[in-house]
This record gives C-alpha cells, sequence and structure tokens, in this order.
C-alpha cells in the first residue's frame, strides 16, 4: 500500500450511512433512471455506492490515481477500502440488512435542537453538492451542474437563516430597556382548530392559562402554557397558542420578567415559518 494513500471511516450509524451513500451517488448520476433509493434498491447496488462513497469521497483514492494511475493500483487501493469498510461495518457483508431499527425517541419536540440537528444535515448536503458540482464540471455535464449549483443556492440560504436562529442574541438588554426574542409559527393543517404548544404531548385545559383577548384570525381566545417549555439547546420559552397560531419568546434571566403579551403585539408578530 502506497505510503501516502490515507483514509478514516467514520462513525456513522447504518442508515445515514447509506443515506449519504445514494445522495452522492445520485448526485453524480441525474442522467440515470430510475435513481438509487437506500431503503429499497436491490442491495448489491447500495452496497456498491456505499463502497464507491467511502472510495471517492472519505479517502484520498482520487488524488493518488491522478498522482500514479495505473490498473493494479486502482485495485489495491479499492481492496483495501473495501477489507476496511467491512472490519468497520460488518453489516455490509450481510446478504441485505435492511431495515435498520428506527433510532430511540423519546417524544419530546425540542426545536433548537432540531434546528441544529437539520443544520448539521445541510451541511453535509451543500458538501455533497460541492463535491458533485466539481466533479461534473470535469466531466462537461453543464446541464446538470446548473441544476446543482440552484439547489446550492437554496440550501445556503436555508443554512445561513438557521445558523442567525441559533446564534443571535435571545435576550437583548440596552439603554432602551430588555425584550425576549420571539417566534411566531402558523399551525399546520393537522394543528388548527386547537391549542398548540410546539410539542406533540397532549396538553389538558389546566395546564394554561386564558388571556384577555380574542384572536382575530380564528375568533378564539389566546391562552399562555402555564410552564416555560424546553426548546433545547439551553432554552426555554414562554408559549402562547390560539388556534391557528403559536407564539413562543425566550425566558429572560432570573430575576427579569416578560411584560404580559397584548392584543396589539399578538397581531403584530411575524411568524417564521422555517422553524
Amino acid at each position: 500500500m502506497s505510503a501516502n494513500f490515507h483514509f478514516h471511516l467514520p462513525d456513522f450509524p447504518p442508515q445515514r450511512l447509506l443515506d449519504e451513500a445514494a445522495l452522492s451517488w445520485n448526485l453524480r448520476h441525474m442522467d440515470e433512471s430510475p435513481l438509487l433509493e437506500a431503503d429499497t434498491s436491490p442491495w448489491p447496488l447500495v452496497r456498491g455506492a456505499v463502497l464507491a462513497f467511502l472510495r471517492h469521497r472519505l479517502s484520498a483514492y482520487d488524488d493518488r490515481l491522478r498522482g500514479e494511475y495505473n490498473h493494479e493500483l486502482r485495485d489495491e487501493l479499492a481492496t483495501e477500502i473495501a477489507r476496511a469498510a467491512y472490519r468497520r461495518y460488518p453489516w455490509i457483508a450481510k446478504d441485505d440488512p435492511r431495515p435498520f431499527p428506527e433510532p430511540k425517541d423519546d417524544g419530546q419536540s425540542q426545536l433548537f435542537t432540531e434546528l441544529a440537528r437539520d443544520l448539521a444535515r445541510d451541511h453535509s448536503t451543500r458538501d455533497h453538492l460541492v463535491s458533485a458540482i466539481r466533479d461534473l464540471k470535469r466531466e462537461g455535464k453543464l446541464a446538470q451542474v446548473a441544476a446543482l449549483q440552484t439547489a446550492l443556492a437554496k440550501i445556503e440560504r436555508r443554512i445561513g437563516h438557521s445558523y442567525r436562529i441559533l446564534t443571535e442574541p435571545k435576550y437583548l438588554h440596552d439603554a432602551s430597556g430588555s425584550s425576549s426574542r420571539g417566534y411566531g409559527f402558523p399551525h399546520h393543517d393537522e394543528q388548527m382548530g386547537h391549542y398548540y404548544f410546539l410539542d406533540d404531548r397532549a396538553v389538558t385545559p389546566n395546564r394554561y392559562d386564558y388571556l384577555g383577548f380574542y384572536c382575530p384570525q380564528c375568533d378564539a381566545r389566546v391562552v399562555r402554557h402555564k410552564q416555560p417549555i424546553n426548546f433545547g439547546q439551553g432554552f426555554k420559552m414562554i408559549v402562547h397558542s390560539c388556534y391557528c397560531t403559536t407564539q413562543a419568546a425566550v425566558c429572560p434571566p432570573a430575576g427579569r420578567h416578560l411584560k404580559p403579551l397584548t392584543l396589539t403585539e399578538w397581531i403584530s408578530a411575524e411568524p417564521d415559518t422555517t422553524l
């Protein structure tokens, strides 16, 4: 084995490795049909995509061959990566290990934690897009490059928006006073017609307080959840709801209190539909 050939196999759970391998393959074979499906395509094809992903995206395989390409060296490098993959991921050698066990769900939805998780996935997808665009440009597939550049611009905007939400100050204090940052969430269809506190668990009426005004959009009384709700990433929020909208404000530091929500503030809140 060449002394300047290096690779490190990541500690990915099986489903993530299959999903990333299929995405990497499909971005480079957009002109093929059907595209590879991580969960349903024939296992030999999926396994081949996984080994190709490990070979081309997570090792110096391509760089090493460009410096000294020959069939014997190519086969030697590919065999070494395959051996390491079978040691690292024994399930690859099975006839078909799918479906994999579902990850455990604690049943608690924490929006900032989910947003951070989605941001990490978006960064991974962006890396796949950048890599695929570079390879397709080299192959002269300019129509596919244009399509991927459009997708890249969209995910770049989403990354920027998510990053701002996670990093922006959640509680502001200056000479003019103090304020907590708030977020608005229009209800999805299945959430319309009842109170929703950004948590899939049922909330009984004794757990919320009625405010002294009605939402002008749905005519429901606006209520506040009595207890702050954990949004993840170390933040708790005071959550209000009507039948069509939920609004949340970051809990202020200890010793400070939020002013009661007013109808004017309820009406003027800007919904943040991306959360």
